[in-house]
């Protein structure tokens, strides 16, 4: 060592070195010494502390997903169901109270609804399949492209992302949190830029899908978006807590500042919500008859043709379909004009709270404790992740859900037998629809064209969709759904993409059993999360065949009642004579009690439910059901424990079909209710 780098006091007094003791190199060496003994300490431990971290990482998600599957085989209906009776109220008293009485008690409960509990069960065994899987992020193949999507999404969620954010806003040409003066014209035009220009629908989406009687052109849908539903409920929710002001002044210093008084927009958004929650509950149907709009309004064709290309242009004579005719015409006669100002307030903490989730986990958490529900942010961000997949490539997350499924001869095997109760009881609706029936069912498909898409094909399908680049995970979204609806959109009179499950439409179920006729079926329906060996075929009828009776009364319906243009038949609109029950539940629903209480378009949606309820639990007294029940009964003869002892097997059609709905709040709750009592419905077994 140099005499000059020895350090003051090192020296005697002839000012030669001090001789040192000899000591380990690690407590001899000063902060100055750079050689190689003196630095192999800290050497060390940079490269424990980065093995240490790396097999945190590599090793930790394996096993945090292997121990939520662990936690999720726990998941029972049939223990939340027995959890959830009250049997101090009699179900002839109250069907529903006497059901969901500890669903609707239990305030410390994570989910809004038992569905919402099991998929959120069923998309964590998704998610636990792709990422356990290996694949490789630079690749091709479609499979590989999705992985590398969802596991980038769960792992480079934001944290405080606000020039993301702002970004975002000013791109959709939304002021928000300031209020500034708007023209409807600017209100169209943004809601029709985040839907034909990012790809990222707002509020009121624009879809670009197949023709529904032109099977090789495209067209524009219009229609409410499907997360809108979501967004009310949370808001609501945020509001009976009394925290509604706090989550959007916390939105508005994210995006805007702090120091600024937002009292202004926190009103407006406020008053808004309040008056289009009214109406959507008041004209919002999933099935309500759709409408061809000719595109007469000038500020609306305007604003289409503006993110449009030059072959795509759409003139006065041409028409878009409107999947909500009602829903839109309320709008279009407030929100959309004269109260424009305070819309696009709203449509701003739209905009924020659903690309929180992936631009800002703080927003997302925070909301997520003023909900009451803050242990969720993880079963939250996997559902996120999964929609934004599906708004990319709707496809692929398609085959991840069918992959996870497993066995999907079970769909099949209930679209069969719906097929044939629908067949044996279609008396009941009408003489044309029973003759069509049976030839339209045999032409109607399940979950994408039977789930017969393989990765091979779909590696072509998404060939635009490139992950490469970006600046994490928001930016890439943000860009896949942009070069995805742009491709949709060139040439619609000639699409170059025959793809019908367009990103965005393809999550509309009514436009899949329109357009597609395909029936949809939720592939955790059909899993061991909901059912297994030992279910009997009343649950299946109760969770399956009413899904798949509902969708094939809709398209038959509609195929047999209206022609192309959504105009009615003449000469077609039998009224429904049906048996006694039935004829007895039209005398109950036409009582003061019920017309008072509901209005003549949900008194109707009673109806309809009571003929899919009619028709799904006389599925278990079908021949071919009673020798599949009798196979059942023998294999599981032994079993210590079957599923849902001491239930008879007349009454849990009802109690699961009743459990479902369980957790609905407002004129949703009340129609469930009064289509969960026995005494308002086609069959009394209950109350006999």
């Amino acid at each position: 060592m140099r005499a000059d780098r020895i350090p003051p006091g090192r020296r005697n007094a002839s000012g030669s070195p001090t001789k040192l003791p000899m000591t380990p190199a690690c407590t001899l060496v000063s902060p100055a010494d750079t050689s190689r003994p003196g630095s192999w300490g800290r050497y060390s431990c940079f490269v424990l502390l980065t093995a240490f971290v790396t097999s945190a990482t590599l090793m930790g998600m394996p096993t945090y997903h292997l121990w939520r599957r662990r936690h999720w085989s726990r998941v029972s209906l049939e223990r939340d169901l027995q959890r959830s009776r009250d049997h101090g109220v009699h179900p002839c008293d109250d069907f529903y109270q006497h059901v969901c009485s500890g669903w609707d008690g239990n305030h410390n409960r994570r989910y809004r609804t038992p569905l919402a509990k099991y998929s959120s069960a069923f998309d964590q065994r998704v998610v636990d399949r792709v990422l356990l899987r290996p694949f490789h992020t630079g690749s091709a193949r479609a499979e590989d492209k999705a992985s590398s999507l969802l596991l980038m999404c769960l792992s480079r969620t934001g944290r405080r992302n606000k020039w993301s954010l702002s970004k975002v806003l000013v791109e959709l040409g939304l002021p928000w949190p300031m209020k500034s003066e708007i023209t409807r014209y600017d209100l169209l035009n943004t809601l029709v830029k985040a839907s034909l220009h990012f790809g990222t629908p707002l509020f009121w989406a624009f879809y670009v899908g197949r023709h529904p009687s032109r099977s090789h052109e495209n067209t524009i849908y219009m229609t409410l978006e499907p997360r809108c539903a979501e967004w009310i409920a949370d808001f609501e929710r945020l509001m009976a807590r009394g925290r509604h002001d706090d989550y959007l002044r916390r939105c508005a210093e994210i995006v805007g500042g702090i120091g600024q008084s937002y009292s202004t927009m926190i009103h407006a958004v406020t008053t808004t919500h309040l008056d289009i929650a009214e109406k959507v509950r008041t004209f919002w149907d999933q099935m309500t008859l759709p409408r061809l709009q000719r595109m007469n309004d000038f500020e609306l064709r305007r604003a289409v043709n503006g993110h449009l290309p030059d072959d795509s242009q759409l003139w006065l004579d041409d028409e878009i379909v409107n999947l909500q005719p009602l829903l839109y015409r309320a709008l279009n006669e407030t929100h959309f004009s004269g109260n424009a100002e305070s819309f696009m307030l709203y449509l701003g903490a739209y905009a924020v709270w659903w690309l929180s989730p992936y631009a800002s986990r703080y927003l997302t958490a925070a909301m997520l404790a003023d909900m009451g529900w803050a242990g969720t942010w993880n079963s939250h961000r996997r559902a996120k992740c999964l929609e934004a997949l599906g708004s990319v490539m709707p496809l692929a997350r398609s085959n991840f859900y069918q992959d996870a499924q497993g066995d999907k001869s079970l769909t099949w095997t209930m679209q069969r037998l719906t097929v044939q109760s629908v067949s044996r009881l279609g008396k009941v609706i009408g003489e044309a629809f029973g003759r069509t029936f049976n030839i339209l069912a045999s032409r109607v498909y399940s979950n994408a064209y039977n789930m017969t898409l393989t990765w091979g094909l779909l590696d072509q399908v998404y060939a635009q969709v490139h992950l490469d680049g970006g600046n994490g995970f928001f930016d890439l979204y943000l860009r896949a759904c942009r070069l995805s609806v742009a491709v949709f959109k060139q040439s619609m009179r000639r699409p170059r993409n025959i793809l019908s499950h367009a990103p965005g439409i393809a999550d509309v179920r009514f436009y899949r059993n329109l357009v597609m006729r395909e029936v949809v079926v939720q592939n955790n329906f059909v899993s061991e999360i909901q059912t297994d060996s030992r279910h009997m075929l009343s649950m299946l009828s109760a969770l399956v065949g009413t899904e798949i009776c509902e969708q094939l009364l809709a398209i038959v319906y509609f195929l047999v009642q209206y022609d192309d243009s959504f105009t009615p038949i003449e000469g077609l609109n039998e009224s429904t004579n049906g048996d006694d029950s039935l004829k007895r539940y039209g005398q109950v629903i036409r009582t003061p009690s019920f017309t008072q209480k509901f209005t003549l378009r949900e008194l109707r949606r009673l109806v309809f439910h009571s003929v899919i309820a009619y028709f799904a639990s006389y599925i278990p007294s079908l021949p071919e059901a009673v020798a599949i029940t009798a196979v059942w009964t023998e294999a599981h003869a032994s079993d210590e424990q079957n599923s849902f002892v001491g239930v008879p097997v007349d009454q849990l059609f009802f109690l699961v079909s009743c459990f479902n709905r369980c957790g609905e709040a407002g004129t949703v709750y009340e129609l469930q209710a009064s289509f969960a009592n026995p005494q308002h419905r086609k069959q009394v077994e209950l109350c006999q």
